[in-house]
């Protein structure tokens, strides 16, 4: 720059040479600046490509769930897969009873599935487990959805832990046990309907059957009511011999009393709103 102001100066060029000569090299200052790095600060971060963008984005979107032909959409996750269960069916279960069946309902069985016996196709008794303290309680529970979408659990109490045989009378034992059933259903389930359900095995007439079925639904809805549930929210029902949950056979065809004895049961079909 030095030079620059020397030879206008020799070269005898008026003041306005020299006024031009410094414009050019403040010009010449400003533009370095603009161009370098200055020592100690962050440079500016290179733009994104927007095809990178669009790449993280789409990375981010979660695939939907596949269903199984003729699925639908599940409203629980039973299994804990973190999905819900799409359901392939809905089974009638006599009474007004129709209940959503999961896809590869075998996979979903209960704890409660009887050692010595076979499900029926789509047993009641083979839905998930409801996971309820059933302490004091002789029985055991499984949960799912009515056709509707509302909440269903539903509790297996073994008649013949109530009656004697032939009989719709329940035995001192088994009054007692309708404490922790009564105050089991009130803290669990305050405002659902309890539809109760009486079975029996195979033996014996279906007429026979079917009114042995309504005498013990009967009872045990009233004993029930004696322990503080509405009537309002109770149903009985009986059902005979039309619904198992196990089979009365072994696969060879011969007998299995077994089987027959957990047919003989009273279920508590508790629906929720």
């Amino acid at each position: 720059m030095d030079w620059l102001h020397g030879h206008a100066q020799r070269s005898g060029h008026p003041p306005g040479w020299r006024l031009l000569i410094a414009l050019v090299t403040l010009a010449l200052l400003l533009g370095a600046c603009s161009t370098s790095a200055v020592p100690g600060q962050p440079t500016s971060p290179a733009p994104i490509a927007p095809s990178s963008v669009a790449a993280d984005s789409d990375a981010a979107i979660p695939e939907e769930p596949t269903l199984p032909p003729g699925a639908t959409p599940g409203l629980d996750d039973l299994n804990g897969d973190g999905q819900p269960d799409p359901t392939c069916s809905n089974q009638d279960y006599g009474g007004g009873l129709v209940v959503r069946i999961p896809c590869n309902d075998a996979d979903y069985a209960a704890d409660a599935a009887f050692e010595g016996t076979q499900l029926v196709p789509h047993s009641l008794l083979g839905l998930p487990g409801a996971g309820v303290d059933l302490t004091g309680v002789s029985g055991s529970a499984v949960q799912g959805r009515t056709a509707g979408g509302q909440k269903l659990i539903v509790l297996f109490i073994s008649a013949d832990t109530l009656f004697k045989v032939g009989s719709a009378s329940l035995t001192p034992p088994a009054i007692v046990n309708f404490d922790a059933i009564a105050h089991l259903i009130q803290d669990n389930w305050p405002t659902g309907q309890v539809w109760v359900r009486g079975h029996t095995d195979a033996t014996g007439s279906a007429t026979a059957n079917q009114h042995l079925s309504e005498q013990r639904a009967t009872t045990v809805a009233s004993h029930l009511a004696m322990r503080g549930i509405d009537h309002s929210r109770l149903r009985s029902f009986g059902l005979g011999s039309n619904f198992p949950i196990v089979l009365e056979t072994n696969p060879d065809g011969s007998d299995n009393p077994t089987g027959r004895e957990h047919n003989r049961r009273v279920e508590l079909a508790i629906i929720l709103p």
